[in-house]
């Protein structure tokens, strides 16, 4: 399970665990961090690029 957090830093506030094979849509990437909505887009918060399926390690997305 990935850990969906407002804010873009390990040991942040939980909002929601995220499944295996949940879809999120990207709205954004650092090199770190990506800004994901789910369900959605009635979610919103940032997961860890590592935990992410189809994102490259040093892909940002603006």
């Amino acid at each position: 399970m990935a850990s969906l957090s407002e804010q873009p830093r390990k040991g942040g506030r939980e909002k929601a665990k995220l499944e295996p094979r949940v879809r999120v849509q990207i709205l954004s990437c650092s090199m770190a961090w990506c800004y994901v909505g789910a369900e959605n887009g009635s979610v919103r918060g940032f997961v860890e690029k590592s935990a992410l399926w189809g994102v490259y390690p040093h892909e940002t997305i603006d």
